[in-house]
């Protein structure tokens, strides 16, 4: 009894065969790939003819199940699985030419999302279609001599033609294999992402699926499991010569981050500052914090707030300057002297009591906080190669 049960969730279970409409942009499965699927599951489950193609049936969709009534008008027997197999293969097959062949080659070519699995199935796929054109006359070994230490063998005569026809096509067909393996591996490194590649190059395998599995596992090396994306440090270190217009497209947005944040921080101080803040205020003696020439009465902000006091050029402070962060020299002050951890301590002191001044104590320390982790945000994110 649980044997016929099971025996009948099996069938069941086969029967389910996947929709198939005859169109290529909604198909998951080419035709070829359907049919086999049909194939096997019919003698898995022994199915008769009758319920073949009453799955078959089932499982078509749109123009697939109007080309399949429309048979009986051709006189082909839809009750066959076997007529209706041929007619199905011969109306959705692909063409396989030289042209699409070529068009194939000039696609191939690693996707920015697309995985080393996924493209490595393509590459095997074009090899095949490839390998499919070759003429079936230039499979067969022609015009073979054989070397006298064989003819010469005791017993040589008794082999038969066609025994050493068999041998030397067995061997031909192994050449055939490895010639075209070798082209997919050629095929396959040349156009992964350039990250892959390089590394792939310096030992590149002699084995397709080889080449595949170690691609993949370097795949997974630059990939991070948080996210599945490559960090944008790990493309700079393994890929030195990375795309120009990339790394020029990432300077500028971060470059139009740092100028709208330092904006804002004029926007800021030309109000007088958050909490009575006050930067360019008399009760500061209009130093301004060292960061330009004094203010006047009026609040204006200095020209060279903007202006870096390690390297000179604007647009940037020396918090954040890569010239001197690279050189590993120490922040200055206005007189471009390195600062002393007392010198550093007296111009903060300085800074809090401008700010006592105007009764808020502590509005100059939150606001030093919050600007500088503005600033470390945007550090944070300059990619390490520049």
């Amino acid at each position: 009894m649980a044997n016929n049960i099971n025996a009948a969730l099996m069938r069941a279970d086969l029967a389910k065969l996947p929709l198939w409409s005859g169109d290529v942009s909604k198909d998951g499965y080419t035709i070829e790939q359907w049919v086999t699927r049909v194939n096997k599951a019919a003698a898995t489950a022994a199915w008769s003819d009758e319920d073949t193609m009453a799955y078959v049936y089932n499982a078509l969709r749109g123009p697939a199940l109007r080309w399949l009534e429309s048979l009986k008008r051709f006189n082909v027997n839809i009750d066959s699985w076997a007529a209706v197999r041929t007619e199905m293969l011969d109306a959705y097959s692909r063409v396989q030419t030289a042209r699409t062949a070529v068009v194939n080659l000039s696609d191939l070519k690693q996707g920015q999302n697309e995985s080393v699995t996924d493209f490595g199935a393509r590459v095997a796929r074009t090899v095949d279609d490839l390998e499919h054109l070759m003429p079936a006359a230039s499979r067969v070994p022609q015009g073979v001599d054989w070397a006298d230490v064989f003819t010469g063998l005791a017993g040589w005569a008794a082999v038969t033609a066609a025994q050493k026809a068999t041998q030397l096509q067995e061997a031909a067909n192994k050449v055939i294999w490895a010639t075209y393996n070798h082209l997919g591996v050629q095929l396959f490194i040349s156009n992964l992402k350039p990250t892959l590649r390089d590394e792939l190059m310096k030992a590149p395998p002699t084995d397709l699926n080889a080449a595949i599995k170690a691609a993949r596992q370097l795949e997974k090396i630059h990939t991070k499991p948080e996210n599945g994306h490559a960090t944008v440090s790990e493309i700079g270190q393994s890929n030195p010569q990375a795309s120009a217009d990339d790394v020029d497209q990432q300077i500028e947005a971060l470059s139009a981050q740092f100028q709208a944040l330092l904006k804002r921080r004029q926007a800021n101080s030309g109000r007088g500052g958050r909490g009575g803040r006050g930067r360019g205020s008399q009760g500061r003696g209009g130093r301004g914090r060292g960061r330009g020439q004094a203010q006047g009465n009026n609040g204006a902000s200095s020209s060279s707030y903007n202006t870096c006091r390690y390297c000179k050029k604007p647009g940037h402070l020396q918090k954040v300057c890569n010239s001197r962060i690279r050189a590993g020299a120490p922040e200055v002050d206005a007189q471009g002297k390195p600062y002393s951890h007392g010198n550093e301590m007296d111009q903060e002191d300085e800074d809090y009591q401008g700010d006592m001044s105007n009764g808020n104590p502590w509005g100059q320390q939150q606001q030093q906080q919050q600007d500088w982790n503005e600033l470390q945000e945007v550090y944070n994110e300059t990619p390490d190669f520049l």
